[in-house]
This record gives C-alpha cells, sequence and structure tokens, in this order.
C-alpha cells in the first residue's frame, strides 16, 4: 500500500472520530426526531493528485439546526412533513395545528426557540459541529500523528539503506 493510501485510512479514521462525536452531541441537543439527518453524516476522502481532501458530508437541513436562524416564517410543508415525526400517532389536523404553532413561534423567535431547550439533554441546541471538533481534536490529529511516525521511520531506514 503507498504511503499516501495508508495516510487516506489514518485520515478515514480521524475523521470518522469526529463525525460520531457530531452524530453524538446532535443526539445529545434533541434534534433526531425523524433520523433522516442523522442517517446523512458520511466521510469521505478522496485523492487529488498528490493531496488528500477529506469531508464530513450531512443533509442540509442541518445547517439549520448547527446555527441560530433570526425569526422568519419557515415553509408550512417542511414543518408539516417534520410534524409526523414529532407526533406519532396524530391526526392530520392535529399536525397542521401544531405545525401551524411551530411556524408562528419560530416567526417571532427565530430558532432554537426557548420552548425547545426542552428536548436537549445537553443544555445546547447549536453548534454541534464545532463542539464535536473541539472535543476530538488531539483525537484526530492523534490519528495522523501516529501515521506521520511511521512513514518518517520509513524514510529514515531508506535513507540508511
Amino acid at each position: 500500500m503507498d504511503p499516501l493510501d495508508q495516510l487516506a485510512v489514518r485520515f478515514d479514521a480521524g475523521l470518522t472520530i469526529v463525525m460520531n462525536a457530531m452524530k453524538d452531541e446532535f443526539i445529545q441537543q434533541g434534534h433526531s426526531a425523524s433520523g433522516k439527518t442523522l442517517d446523512s453524516f458520511e466521510v469521505v476522502i478522496r485523492r487529488e493528485f498528490q493531496d488528500l481532501v477529506g469531508e464530513i458530508l450531512v443533509a442540509s437541513t442541518a445547517v439549520f439546526v448547527d446555527n441560530r436562524t433570526r425569526a422568519h416564517r419557515p415553509p408550512f410543508k417542511a414543518i408539516f412533513e417534520w410534524s409526523e415525526h414529532v407526533l406519532k400517532g396524530a391526526s392530520e389536523e392535529e399536525r397542521k395545528s401544531f405545525s401551524w404553532a411551530v411556524i408562528n413561534k419560530i416567526e417571532k423567535e427565530g430558532t432554537p426557540t426557548r420552548k425547545a431547550f426542552e428536548f436537549s439533554k445537553n443544555g445546547r441546541r447549536t453548534e454541534f459541529s464545532r463542539i464535536a471538533i473541539d472535543a476530538t481534536e488531539d483525537e484526530f490529529e492523534g490519528e495522523l500523528d501516529y501515521l506521520l511516525f511511521i512513514l518518517d521511520l520509513g524514510d529514515d531506514a531508506l535513507r540508511a539503506a
């Protein structure tokens, strides 16, 4: 296996640590109603010439969850679809009423709303990505440092030969 491929394996392992921390923080903040966004997390490593590019991909809806939004009027359809996961077994009329209440609250407060914090297990409702990155920085760097150390040993052995 060439050294860049070896580095890619460690890079993937490091990003997977970060991604798993993001998913855990996402759940702890109370954002996993439907599971769709949670299921969308994915690590992608690609080789571009002699460089490696790594990304943690997630559904675009995560942007709204990760960041605060100003007061705005969200689309009814999106909130109504989400309500199916929040109000399991509720009638269509109950879901419509609930959806309009949520829309009106977001229109006044933005997101997260004050009431949304009741769903959080850790008291937070935003910045799951930054929190996870900060929490796993040393472990992520450790994955890469280990391989760079091994590659340095290999270079030293080649120079000595």
